[in-house]
């Protein structure tokens, strides 16, 4: 064989590699978009913030009902509004870009991998498939959130800065700290300062992993010229948006919401140990893959600079965010990267065999019989969903999706790989079948009580008719995007509801209420919503609620056993016709 074909091979193959990573991403994202309605209440705030900063020309301050929105940033807004110059309003792009920096992510922490062992390629071969094998990763690859692209920026900016600290050039210790710098500032346009978090306890904690070829001096001065420039890039919009947003805005994006999340959550508030209780879960199926954590213990026993720079980011960051007052499962999204690479480095030396995969293997086809039993006894037993407290649409998951995950389970542990590669390949796949599976199987009978978009289109036809319409006590955006709302959603406290609707009858009220009452007929439009009941409600039937809520409360109500009887997705009067 020529030397030119033996060049050949291994760029073949690289190429089918990056083709297979793709293919699998894009068939998740693909099932998940095509299955899946926009989620309330993040995804729908999210786009509605997107839509109100689109329809005023607000693209300095994001606007949500009128109101600057001082939650995020702007970043995430600007890149829906640059796809909607040239495809128009899309949902479809608006969708797209999470999922998109999620694949970004792959590839960045491809290359991270690469200039951390370039004498060792297997490592960043398997690190894009480590990434997407974690369930919890390829679930929020799909999400429209703003966490793949803190992802994206943090792994963009630790490139950088092992560039600075590895080059001998002058140039590329240059650009390295540049690269760093670009990756917090747009850290910062897309979620805030909480991109320090990630990125700083590396660059500082530096003498833990690192030999910089220029010296410390250089390297913290490197350092502080990095953080300059995302504090510019981020300061860049944040100055002139605290000035036209007014002082309670400013305030709130300049100091109120970073320090309020650090000291006292204003949402998701839960204790230190609440990551390493859940970190487990999150690393599903690796954390019962035995060859993974066998080659960890041996890694981090002989750790090179590159383990040494994994566990710095990873343990700092899991220290700083446990207290952190504020909690979520995907906030440790930008923390995956170092995880992926201490199982690569440990992959070298691991130990595996046919029967390696029968654990995560095992654990989904288990949790798939027990599923499909427990759908079988949910649809053939009276009254089951109210006395596990479940909504009565739970009969309707079908006991196929248990069945379905139990046989992708029962396939990857048929599967002989016959490398490592190929080992971690499968279990990859067969997170991404899993999640396929259930948007496929699982969404359909319950997309009624999550897709709004049907009550987002009678909500505009009331605009479009000038019959006022407000929402009892809070908004989230659930209906502007949904809708293409033209107009602001006003918002009716319940001490003064009652008398809203009584000082028009063509008054209505958007309310979601646990049971439907029993003059559920006379209001507009009804549907599941997340558990509870959504509806568009008039003076009577609102007082009617009143009603039966004071003789609950007062113990006077004799209520039948089980739930209130079921009503149809939606009323059958027709849309937006006045009562």
């Amino acid at each position: 064989m020529s030397l030119r074909a033996n060049l050949r091979l291994p760029a073949a193959a690289g190429w089918l590699r990056t083709g297979a990573l793709v293919a699998v991403w894009g068939l998740v994202v693909l099932v998940a978009l095509r299955t899946r309605p926009v989620l309330p209440v993040d995804e729908t705030r999210y786009l509605t913030v997107a839509w109100d900063m689109w329809r005023t020309n607000s693209f300095l301050v994001p606007v949500l009902n009128g109101d600057p929105y001082s939650h995020k940033p702007p970043l995430f807004f600007w890149l829906m509004h640059a796809g909607w110059s040239f495809l128009g309003v899309s949902e479809t792009w608006a969708r797209l870009i999470g999922p998109l920096f999620g694949l970004f992510s792959l590839f960045a922490s491809f290359g991270l991998a690469r200039l951390l062992w370039p004498a060792a390629p297997l490592r960043a071969r398997v690190v894009p498939w480590l990434l997407l094998g974690s369930l919890s990763w390829t679930v929020f690859t799909t999400v429209t959130m703003f966490d793949m692209l803190m992802v994206c920026f943090t792994v963009l900016a630790l490139t950088g800065v092992v560039l600075a600290c590895r080059s001998t050039s002058l140039v590329w210790f240059v650009a390295g700290w540049v690269l760093a710098g670009a990756g917090i500032g747009l850290g910062v346009l897309a979620k805030g300062p909480v991109i320090a978090v990630y990125v700083l306890p590396a660059a500082l904690l530096a003498p833990l992993w690192a030999k910089p070829r220029h010296g410390w001096i250089w390297h913290y001065a490197g350092a502080v010229a990095a953080v300059a420039i995302g504090a510019a890039i981020g300061l860049s919009w944040a100055l002139p948006a605290a000035e036209a947003g007014g002082t309670g805005y400013a305030r709130a994006i300049l100091w109120g919401q970073t320090a309020g999340r650090i000291s006292d959550s204003f949402a998701h508030e839960r204790g230190v140990w609440w990551y390493l209780a859940i970190l487990p879960l999150l690393l599903f199926p690796w954390i019962l893959w035995a060859p993974a954590w066998r080659g960890v213990l041996g890694t981090v026993r002989n750790a090179d600079e590159g383990i040494r720079l994994a566990l710095v980011w990873l343990g700092a960051g899991l220290l700083i965010l446990s207290f952190v007052s504020g909690k979520q499962p995907h906030y440790l999204l930008p923390l995956f990267p170092a995880i992926a690479l201490l199982i690569a480095a440990g992959l070298d030396t691991a130990r595996w065999g046919r029967w390696s995969a029968a654990l995560p293997a095992m654990t989904v086809m288990v949790f798939g019989f027990v599923l499909a039993g427990m759908a079988f006894w949910l649809r053939n037993t009276p009254g089951a969903p109210g006395r596990l407290d479940l909504p009565e649409w739970v009969i309707n998951i079908p006991g196929w999706l248990g069945l379905a995950l139990a046989a992708a389970g029962a396939v990857t542990l048929l599967v002989r790989p016959s490398t490592v590669q190929m080992a971690v390949m499968t279990l990859a796949g067969q997170s991404a079948a899993v999640v396929a599976i259930v948007h496929l199987l699982g969404f359909a009978p319950v997309r009624h009580a999550y897709d709004i978009k049907e009550f987002a289109r009678i909500v505009r036809q009331y605009n479009l008719q000038n019959m006022p319409i407000a929402m009892l006590d809070e908004y989230h955006g659930q209906f502007g995007f949904l809708g293409r709302l033209e107009r602001r959603m006003p918002i009716v406290p319940s001490l003064t509801a009652l008398q809203y609707l009584a000082a028009n009858p063509r008054h209505r009220l958007i309310m979601t209420m646990d049971q439907i009452p029993p003059r559920w007929m006379e209001a507009d439009f009804v549907q599941f919503y997340r558990g509870r009941v959504l509806a568009i409600v008039n003076e009577g039937t609102y007082e009617a609620w009143l009603t039966v809520n004071r003789m609950r409360d007062a113990g006077t109500l004799i209520e039948g056993r089980g739930r209130t009887p079921a009503a149809p997705a939606a009323s059958g009067r027709p849309a937006g016709r006045p009562e």
